[in-house]
């Protein structure tokens, strides 16, 4: 199936719930890739729900953890998961209380609002007014479009 884009929705319309990355606006994307051996993150829309998978790294370059499912699945020894107050979502911790991920949801718009780290310690990817800012190729939208 390919992908669909209007303006800067990709695969959703105005109103759907959707991603906010890189001032686009879309129902899945990957940053990094799955099979490699660095950063990697991908959300996706699971009836309704933000969801997350990824494996993540501290500033350090020291692996941090694997989010498996987040903000459903488990949460890895030594790290905290703390639901935000002042909007829908969530963090995860470190052991010294660093927020290494987190996202809220304005709307029906998910934004990602943390830095991610490459295996290296170099920045991968942060929040930014217009949404997550990527320093490492992004898959935008199932059969989307990759910018990198």
């Amino acid at each position: 199936m390919m992908a669909s884009m209007s303006g800067n929705w990709i695969n959703v319309r105005p109103g759907d719930p959707a991603f906010n990355v890189l001032t686009n606006m879309c129902d899945y994307f990957e940053l990094g890739n799955s099979s490699g051996n660095d950063v990697w993150l991908e959300g996706r829309i699971v009836e309704g729900e933000f969801v997350f998978n990824g494996r993540l790294y501290l500033k350090n370059g020291k692996l941090g953890t694997l989010i498996d499912s987040f903000p459903k699945g488990p949460v890895q020894e030594g790290w905290t998961q703390r639901r935000k107050l002042d909007a829908d979502g969530y963090e995860l911790l470190d052991e010294h209380g660093e927020v290494i991920f987190g996202y809220h949801v304005d709307g029906k718009i998910c934004v990602v609002d943390v830095n991610l780290y490459k295996a290296n310690g170099e920045l991968a990817a942060h929040g930014g007014q217009g949404g997550m800012v990527s320093h490492v190729p992004t898959k935008l939208g199932r059969n989307g479009i990759i910018i990198g």
